[in-house]
């Protein structure tokens, strides 16, 4: 990339004329580099070696059996019971599968960055895909790298009843759910030996329940109120079950059910012109887990100098959403309706989960300090917190109608790396605190980056005919008329995590080699629907 070569405190016109030429590179050729690619392997298999380069197509071949049976009955006038009985069962196959040689004749099937020795160790047991299969060469189509099967069961059983009286309604819900998974391995992995990697993982069994009810006072047919409240555990998923399904049978440590509560109040008001509503929402998630992987240069406190591709693995996350929402409704003529529309929310941390991280590069799992990542008080990534709109739409007699809306959006944030928020940030590489730092530039470094507010209008329309006993029409949208540039989302790297190396990555002078991803919405989108109906 062209920040490469500006890395230097003090670059020198060569690397700008270099970062120049990179930017054109990939401006007027992508990132891509095909003709290289396939002269390369060229070059390799005239030498009577294998494929350098080749595609890689990541497939998940899965059957799916669902049985679901549902029990609906009226017991008086005033109550309504029902409920349903669910069983899922779930197999899939999970394997790399080798695309396209790029000009080649084979591909050898060993991870060639399993030692810094790289090429010198090839043939080693760390470096092969399957231990049972040594130094395989691949041809297009057969599988390769990783191959594993999950098999994931659950059954579930949902009973409710609605009570329906004149002033008050009211209903109660209990769930109940067993779920199970496993993984079987098909590969012998060089860095899990054994029954780490090749045949069953342990059974993983969760049973879950959940309890939910609500009422809706009536004090008048045109003021209302609301409420809800639920308690609900949930098993985690199968990506998070295992810290590298891959090519490994590894259990997260400390997986547990998620706990989840959640209270909801509301205010409703309804009338022949104006209907309105407004809720105050609390959630709160418990047992929470969560995995990640990358490649990062900071691992601390182990002796020497490391750098990995991790799994980093987050245990006993807890969240915390609290908000209210309004929405209002005006029906200013029989073809003119006024519409607005305001959420405001804080989702944070609530907590300091449990950290660790595992890697083909080290044995054991490594963890540092406390264990924890100090999280709490971060705000969660996902979407703008705080978001109001307002707009109308007019329907015509004569069969056509325009809807037209403003949106504005805030306090969306960036998404933390949760590294460095655990003691690896302020950690050298044998353990001891950096003797340079500095607990006002350390604050500063880790700062959560909140995005800029933005502003987005979008117009939607149609019209209909109706031609002797067919009808005809069209309806159209354009979404965000101003062509608006917007940060939609984003995450931190985790290349840079300790003290020393943000520091200096962060204070560049022509900008951070290793910043931060970002994602961006749409520009201006259009969207049209033709129909005729009969």
């Amino acid at each position: 990339m062209p920040s490469y070569f500006l890395q230097d405190e003090n670059p020198s016109p060569g690397d700008f004329q270099l970062a120049f030429l990179a930017q054109e590179k990939i401006v007027i050729d992508g990132q891509l580099d095909w003709e290289q690619l396939y002269r390369g392997n060229s070059i390799s298999t005239a030498t009577g070696g294998n494929s350098i380069y080749a595609i890689q197509e990541d497939r998940i071949d899965a059957t799916q059996f669902t049985v679901n049976t549902i029990f609906d009955t009226r017991i008086s006038e005033n109550i309504l019971l029902n409920g349903s009985l669910n069983y899922r069962s779930h197999k899939g196959d999970y394997f790399a599968m080798l695309k396209d040689l790029l000009g080649g004749t084979g591909f050898l099937d060993v991870d060639f960055f399993a030692e810094e020795e790289g090429y010198n160790t090839i043939l080693g047991d760390v470096a092969q895909s399957d231990l049972r299969n040594r130094n395989r060469i691949v041809t297009e189509g057969e599988r390769y790298k990783y191959n594993y099967e999950i098999s994931a069961n659950s059954i579930s059983g949902f009973a409710q009843s609605q009570f329906k009286y004149n002033k008050i309604d009211f209903f109660l819900g209990v769930l109940v759910s067993s779920t199970n998974y496993q993984r079987n391995g098909l590969y012998e992995n060089g860095n899990y030996p054994g029954d780490r990697s090749f045949g069953k993982s342990e059974k993983l069994s969760f049973t879950d329940f959940g309890i939910k009810g609500g009422l809706t006072y009536k004090f008048t047919g045109r003021h209302l109120v609301n409420a809800n409240f639920a308690y609900i555990t949930k098993a985690p998923t199968i990506r998070n079950s295992f810290s590298n399904a891959r090519v490994t049978n590894d259990v997260i440590i400390g997986l547990e059910s998620e706990k989840i509560q959640s209270v909801d109040i509301g205010y409703i008001y309804r009338s022949p012109v104006i209907k309105g509503r407004l809720t105050g929402y609390y959630l709160n998630f418990k047992e929470g887990n969560d995995l990640g992987f990358y490649y990062t240069e900071n691992i601390s406190g182990i002796g020497i100098e490391q750098d990995a591709f991790i799994q980093e693995v987050l245990t006993h996350v807890e969240k915390q959403n609290i908000g209210v929402e309004l929405g209002v409704e005006a029906q200013i003529t029989p073809t003119l309706r006024l519409k607005g529309v305001a959420s405001l929310g804080q989702y944070i941390y609530n907590n300091n989960p449990n950290l660790y991280i595992t890697s083909d590069d080290f044995e054991e799992p490594l963890s540092f300090g406390d264990g924890t990542t100090k999280l709490k008080n971060y705000h969660v990534a996902g979407g703008p917190q705080h978001a109001y709109q307002l707009g109308f739409d007019y329907r015509d007699p004569k069969f056509w109608w325009v809807g037209f809306t403003t949106n504005y959006y805030t306090n969306a944030y960036l998404d933390v790396n949760n590294l460095a928020r655990s003691d690896n940030f302020n950690l050298d590489y044998d353990g001891q605190p950096f003797n340079d730092y500095d607990e006002e530039v350390a604050r500063e470094l880790l700062k959560q980056e909140k995005f800029d507010d933005y502003f987005l209008v979008n117009v939607v329309g149609g019209k209909s005919w109706r031609v002797k006993k067919y009808y005809v029409g069209f309806f159209a949208t354009i979404n965000n008329v101003l062509d608006q540039e917007y940060k939609s989302g984003g995450f931190e790297q985790g290349r840079k995590t300790n003290y020393r190396d943000l520091k200096e990555d962060k204070t560049r002078a022509y900008g951070s080699v290793f910043g931060p991803r970002y994602f961006y919405g749409n520009g201006t989108t259009y969207y049209v629907n033709i129909y005729l109906r009969f």
